[in-house]
């Protein structure tokens, strides 16, 4: 095991509100006679001791490609750093399809945008696969199914496997819209839970996918036990989600990453999809992938100290005013030429079980 020491401000993108002295440690593994990886599989960690090291075996079981995978501890202050290092030395006895591994410790934490844009620097695999920490892969194959949709629809930039909807959703553009166009988002979003029920948040059919704003396991839908369907249809919709959340490197480096410098916790993946549209014309497609992901589960619901919670709040304050600048804030749901389709994917090309 190799282990370096870089400080924050070495990555090639803005800290944002953190400290650019920030100390950040690298634990990392190459597995002798490995083949190249595929897939760099990215998990972002804070405070997940009870479920991780099963998630992370999850990953590894059900991955069909040769694959790295890419941890980062991010201001965990429980045993998780303890449980992830455990379960990194237990690797290089059967490392099966993963080449190699890699463990970022950051002790006072960076939070999400920041923590995956360190993870997706440190890989170098031509796939891309975002996977949160809380989430129980059990779906056989999942990463080739990604891989295959992405590589049969080169005008799509991101595939997630947990949902999509219209960038009309997102609170920001909600909160800052007229009164009646919020009474008639409401009505639209009651109309389209109606219309999607606890099926159809999975794999809707023709008349739910039209008719609502959303498709997948969408906000709190997340908590759904695992569907036992499979489709073999790609959703196209305005954006999509982590969760997990599949685009080529050579796509994410066009675009410059993340946007480091206006978003820390959430909406950056829907910024990423939209630069998408507008400088590549390239869409977003959601393609259900089997999980389970119980909300008590999720770490931003996790209580915090009273510390925790004034540097949360300050962050916060920090980037609504640094988001102002982003292309999600400018440009916002300007998708007017991007439809809604659905397309069929070959069955000989999909990943058996």
């Amino acid at each position: 095991m190799q282990t370096t020491e870089f400080l924050l401000k070495s990555f090639p993108f803005p800290s944002g509100a953190f400290d650019d002295e920030m100390k950040i440690q690298v634990h990392e593994e190459t597995y002798v006679g490995s083949l190249d990886p595929v897939a760099s599989f990215i998990v972002p960690v804070h405070n997940q001791e009870s479920m991780i090291v099963g998630n992370l075996e999850l990953i590894r079981e059900h991955a069909a490609l040769n694959h790295e995978i890419v941890v980062i501890a991010d201001g965990c202050t429980d045993g998780s750093l303890e449980k992830i290092m455990g379960w990194f030395a237990t690797v290089r006895n059967q490392p099966a399809r993963t080449a190699r591994v890699v463990v970022v410790e950051i002790r006072e934490g960076v939070f999400e945008t920041i923590s995956d844009s360190i993870g997706i620097h440190l890989s170098f695999a031509p796939l891309i696969i975002e996977i949160q920490a809380d989430m129980s892969i059990q779906h056989p194959g999942f990463d080739k199914e990604l891989f295959d949709a992405l590589a049969l629809n080169p005008d799509v930039f991101a595939v997630s496997g947990r949902g999509a909807h219209s960038l009309s959703r997102l609170p920001h553009f909600r909160l800052n819209s007229t009164r009646p166009a919020r009474m008639m988002a409401a009505l639209g979003l009651r109309a389209s839970r109606w219309w999607n029920g606890r099926r159809g948040a999975y794999i809707p059919s023709l008349a739910e996918y039209l008719l609502s704003d959303s498709i997948g396991r969408v906000g709190d839908l997340v908590d759904l036990p695992t569907q036992l369907t499979k489709s073999s249809c790609l959703y196209i919709h305005e954006t999509v989600m982590r969760g997990p959340l599949a685009f080529s490197r050579e796509n994410y480096t066009s675009l410059g990453g993340f946007d480091t410098a206006a978003f820390f916790l959430g909406n950056d993946d829907h910024d990423l999809v939209l630069r998408a549209w507008i400088e590549k014309r390239q869409l977003a497609a959601y393609l259900p992938i089997r999980f389970d992901s119980p909300l008590e589960a999720g770490s931003t619901r996790a209580v915090k100290s009273p510390a925790e919670t004034r540097r949360f709040q300050a962050l916060q304050s920090y980037y609504v005013e640094a988001e102002r600048e982003s292309v999600l804030s400018q440009h916002g749901p300007t998708n007017q030429s991007r439809t809604r389709s659905i397309r069929k994917l070959p069955r000989v090309r999909r990943s058996t079980q």
